[in-house]
């Protein structure tokens, strides 16, 4: 192989790469994770649970059918991991449809008091009654992962 083909096999994956990398980020911004309204479910409280039922949308702004193959991830209670998020049913989405389905985790409510009576000793007062909820995760779909992190506030 002369040194004009080494060149050319180079410039062609270097274009190559560039063109799939274009294509992967397009696809990725096409599919939109929306975060909606959080809901506290206190029929576990006697067990020291309380619930979260977040509602989210996914939009999908492909050209394409996407599915939505699995939502995961970890869910934070300002710096404590209080547990994983799975939602394994999928979601069928035809181009330009919005769907809405919930993720549900739970919180430790000893936490909650706990961090309650932490911001009444330092602050006098209830400050930030309730730390931020914080999701960390993936939005698995057929074309491309999409990473999620974002907040919600549960007061």
């Amino acid at each position: 192989m002369d040194f004009k083909n080494t060149f050319s096999i180079i410039g062609i994956g270097a274009m190559a790469y560039w063109a799939t990398k274009a294509a992967v980020n397009g696809a990725m911004s096409k599919v939109v994770f929306t975060p909606g309204q959080a809901e506290v479910d206190t029929t576990l409280l006697t067990n020291g649970i309380l619930r979260i039922n977040w509602h989210v949308s996914v939009q999908n702004n492909n050209p394409i059918a996407v599915t939505v193959n699995q939502v995961a991830g970890r869910v934070y209670y300002g710096s404590i991991n209080i547990g994983n998020v799975t939602i394994s049913d999928p979601l069928q989405l035809v181009p330009g449809e919005v769907k809405t389905t919930v993720l549900r985790f739970d919180v430790p409510a000893t936490t909650v008091i706990s961090d309650m009576f932490n911001s009444i000793s330092q602050n006098g007062w209830f400050g930030s009654l309730v730390n931020v909820i914080r999701f960390k995760g993936t939005l698995y779909t057929s074309v491309i992962n999409v990473p999620i992190d974002t907040t919600l506030s549960i007061v």
